[in-house]
């Protein structure tokens, strides 16, 4: 079951549509959704509602925001969310692409004013250090285990409006200070966000704007990278002679459906 709940910023909504949002939202999981709660308590789930109901009133609308995408990351289920992106939302993204290795979190790619920071590895943000961070963001997110937040949801990080909400950064600021180690050097980088009206054009993770850099090698890519703008791909490798595909849709690709794809 696909339960995904998602915010539009159209105008201001007052404190008494925000309380009728939430109160519509416990009333649907409780008469249509009961069966999320596997990984939290009907009363735990009632009792952050009635924290939210009592805090809108002096919350700004991304911190109201933040606590819906709270509640509904009570279940557990990636797929059980709140959209509240730059796509979305208000929310202002950091023109960043992270990635988490198996020793840290690293920039892998950035608009190209900061392409001079591609390859660094984040140690803080705003003098928190990046665990410290974490910790704060996962409650935020939908994810069913580690692997999923660090697949999908890693990219909260860069959002200054949860940065804010979850006490990360004290003001909502459009730029935010991230501490970098890069060639041995530790240094301070202050990155500014993007409008929320800018979108950032991503192939299966991977940001594909001519405006950024990233840190791969072009024509260097491994096989599973090459072609992302083609929903599958076949290559024949001659010296292991073995036929690779790739498909990472099902959907039908604009210039050949699956049928002849795999009739060929």
């Amino acid at each position: 079951v696909m339960f995904t709940v998602q915010i539009m910023a159209q105008g201001q909504i007052s404190t008494q549509e925000w309380r009728n949002d939430l109160m519509f939202l416990k009333e649907t999981v409780h008469n249509e959704f009961s069966f999320l709660f596997k990984k939290t308590t009907a009363n735990e789930f009632n009792r952050q509602i009635d924290q939210l109901f009592e805090a809108i009133p002096v919350l700004e609308e991304h911190e109201i925001v933040v606590g819906f995408s709270r509640i509904i990351a009570l279940f557990g289920y990636g797929h059980t969310r709140l959209n509240a992106g730059p796509n979305i939302s208000k929310f202002n993204a950091l023109p960043l692409d992270v990635y988490y290795y198996s020793d840290g979190i690293f920039i892998r790619s950035a608009n190209n004013r900061y392409k001079n920071d591609i390859g660094a590895k984040i140690t803080h943000v705003n003098k928190l250090s990046i665990d410290e961070v974490l910790t704060l963001i996962k409650p935020t997110v939908s994810v069913e285990n580690k692997k999923f937040f660090k697949a999908y949801w890693l990219r909260n990080i860069l959002f200054p409006e949860k940065l804010n909400a979850q006490g990360i950064i004290s003001e909502l600021s459009n730029s935010v200070q991230f501490t970098l180690l890069k060639d041995g050097i530790e240094y301070d980088q202050s990155f500014h966000a993007l409008g929320s009206e800018v979108k950032i054009k991503k192939q299966y993770g991977h940001v594909i704007q001519n405006d950024w850099t990233d840190a791969r090698i072009p024509g260097a890519e491994p096989l599973y990278l090459k072609y992302l703008e083609k929903r599958y791909h076949n290559e024949y490798l001659s010296e292991e002679k073995a036929m690779y595909i790739r498909q990472s849709a099902i959907l039908d690709d604009p210039l050949e459906d699956i049928d002849n794809f795999y009739s060929r």
